[in-house]
């Protein structure tokens, strides 16, 4: 056996190496028979049997053309002879030119070859790498899984990104075969289109023969035809009635087909199945049919992804629609906040969409307006009512949005960026401009004053802390002089007295207290002797979420009478107390105040405590595993 493995090996195409696989049918045995054979005689396995030769061809291409491109490689190798893919061609490419940088391929060491590596088309979907790793290990796998990949069946809700998984599959098959789209088609047939038509619909898919059926007045080839080589993406998949998925079993058990109206002929078509369905597919789908599509790959659904990738995915779409009007797009924060929090049930589809509508809004606005800035505004008056209402979500967490966004952002039409558009002074200033702006526009569109409140109410505590980091990150650049040119003295005198009495109250309040404090109420004392309304729809909540620091505000306030002969009004006094709040809280972490320790009989707690931890995205779970006799003298 051995010397007859040894002529098989030594006859055959050293471009081409024979696979043990194909040893052992030339030689009748089992392929785990040959490998073992193949390495008791020390011959390597036909990948390294091959590289050498490869290898030496490939620096002599690149000799002559260093900066040839890998699909243009790949094709001078095929002509050569050799039955080798884009992506082996890649991973040899990386090896030469770690060598040629090393100085240690003495063929090509006087070249300079420029390689570029292969960009991973799956990057280009939001969440590869974090809540869709699995997804996208399960695509690669579905692709690469030799010899030809693995018929695949996605599976989720409309608008989850099915489509663009398959195309995005599509992408990394050409990639890794080194094909062109014309050796390589993609072929997209939505069964739905056709499901109240079963004999139409089998007919797009096969063909048909003149005369199949009254109106078939020539032969005609069908999307499997087409496909062949390639991969069919059969969309709604679940519209495909029994006997049409009866008929595929054909195709993916043994590359045959008929088309409509024939009896004798049979084609053969080398096509790969990836189909989608919205729907159950134990109910939906024949056990026959599914037993032959061996990967499925369920997405989630967008509320189910991290409010990181949510935004990842707006930002996105935004970017998209500033490119296609050649705009600016300016989005302010609570118009975010909105898009981030609203109930989707469309998911990435529908997003998209409700995104289209409210910049068709603003842009209509914009030329309305003429506006010479070139900045077309998004805002609350754009969004739809449906989107607006989602403020009032009690299940998205407040603490959670401000953590990944604090602030308005404009869109470039090539770009992205967050502007600070106030100076340090004007922050407070603009916080009643802010409620009387928002107020407006929640009215225009439709809301009632109760949820007008509480979605301004929300979204006052957020603007409070973007003052106080605006102001704490400028601090360095404030001196306490400067203020003279633009707040009261007398309001100066009195917020100098207020923070020597909170600093008595909250030992770790610094300077910023000072500062916030200063620009906000000097605002309020000109509108209180305009006689202009102060508004502070936080009120309520304040008074019954932060009662300690309202009382404290509450005294400080008192201090008013004596510098500026006048008293500060409840709505004044929330707001004292929010940036107590705020500022008294800024520098804890909930991880360092809470905790939470478990505590069981044998190895049990740990195990708890790291999926815990792992679950919430969190290190604040404590394991503690006792013995029975410690834990009964606890108690």
């Amino acid at each position: 056996m051995q010397k007859k493995l040894l002529h098989i090996i030594n006859k055959e195409d050293k471009k081409n190496p024979l696979t043990d696989e194909q040893c052992a049918k030339k030689m009748s045995l089992n392929r785990s028979e040959v490998t073992q054979l193949r390495k008791s005689l020390g011959i390597p396995d036909s990948r390294d049997r091959r590289k050498p030769l490869l290898k030496k061809e490939i620096e002599e291409i690149l000799s002559t053309n260093p900066d040839i491109s890998e699909r243009k490689l790949t094709k001078e190798l095929k002509k050569l002879g050799f039955e080798v893919s884009r992506f082996t061609v890649s991973k040899l490419l990386e090896q030469i030119t770690t060598l040629i940088e090393k100085g240690d391929s003495p063929s090509i060491a006087h070249k300079k070859t420029r390689t570029k590596s292969l960009q991973d088309p799956f990057t280009s979907m939001i969440g590869w790498d974090k809540s869709l790793k699995i997804k996208v290990e399960q695509a690669k796998a579905a692709v690469l899984y030799p010899p030809n990949g693995l018929h695949t069946l996605i599976v989720g809700a409309t608008g989850v990104g099915k489509s663009e998984l398959a195309e995005v599959m599509y992408q990394f098959a050409l990639q890794v075969k080194g094909l062109t789209s014309e050796e390589f088609p993609f072929v997209v047939f939505n069964c739905a289109d056709y499901a109240e038509n079963p004999q139409l619909l089998l007919a797009q898919l096969y063909g048909y023969k003149k005369g199949a059926f009254t109106g078939a007045d020539i032969d005609k080839e069908g999307l499997i035809a087409k496909a062949d080589g390639g991969i069919l993406f059969l969309d709604e998949v679940h519209r495909l009635p029994p006997e049409g998925q009866e008929i595929l079993f054909q195709i993916i058990d043994k590359g045959k087909y008929r088309k409509l109206g024939e009896t004798n002929v049979v084609h053969d078509a080398k096509v790969k199945i990836i189909a989608a369905t919205t729907e159950d597919i134990e109910k939906n789908l024949l056990g026959t049919f599914r037993r032959r599509i061996p990967m499925v790959i369920e997405l989630p659904p967008l509320d189910a992804r991290p409010f990181e990738e949510r935004l990842e995915i707006i930002k996105l779409f935004f970017r998209k629609e500033a490119a296609r009007i050649n705009k600016k797009i300016f989005v302010d924060y609570n118009t975010m906040r909105a898009l981030l929090v609203y109930d989707c049930v469309g998911n990435i589809g529908q997003l998209k969409s409700d995104i289209q509508v409210t910049c068709a809004r603003g842009f209509l606005k914009y030329v309305a307006a003429d506006d010479v800035n070139d900045t077309v505004t998004v805002d609350f008056a754009c969004l739809p009512i449906h989107i607006t209402k989602g403020l009032l979500n009690s299940k998205w967490d407040r603490g959670s949005i401000e953590k990944i966004i604090s602030d308005d952002i404009i869109f470039l039409p090539n770009a992205i960026y967050t502007e600070e558009r106030e100076s340090i002074y004007d922050f407070s200033e603009n916080i009643y401009k802010t409620i009387e702006d928002d107020y407006q526009k929640l009215q225009n569109s439709g809301l009632s004053n109760d949820m007008i409140e509480q979605i301004i109410g929300e979204g006052l505590e957020a603007k409070v802390k973007k003052i106080i980091k605006h102001i704490t990150k400028n601090k360095d650049k404030l001196q306490k002089q400067d203020l003279s040119s633009i707040v009261k003295p007398e309001v100066i005198s009195l917020v100098q007295d207020m923070t020597k009495r909170a600093k008595s109250v909250i030992k770790d309040l610094d300077d910023t207290f000072f500062y916030c404090m200063a620009t906000h109420l000097n605002t309020s004392v000109d509108r209180i002797k305009e006689g202009k309304p102060l508004s502070n729809p936080y009120l309520d909540r304040v008074k019954t979420d932060y009662p300690d620091e309202y009382g404290l505000a509450k005294e400080l306030s008192q201090l008013a009478g004596g510098y500026l002969g006048l008293e500060l009004p409840e709505e004044e006094i929330g707001f004292i107390a929010m940036y107590l709040r705020a500022l008294a809280n800024s520098g804890s972490n909930p991880q360092e105040t809470i905790g939470i320790v478990i505590v069981t009989h044998g190895n049990v707690a740990q195990g708890m405590a790291n999926v815990a931890n792992m679950l919430l995205g969190v290190d604040m779970v404590r394991a503690v595993e006792m013995s029975s006799k410690a834990i009964s003298g606890l108690s």
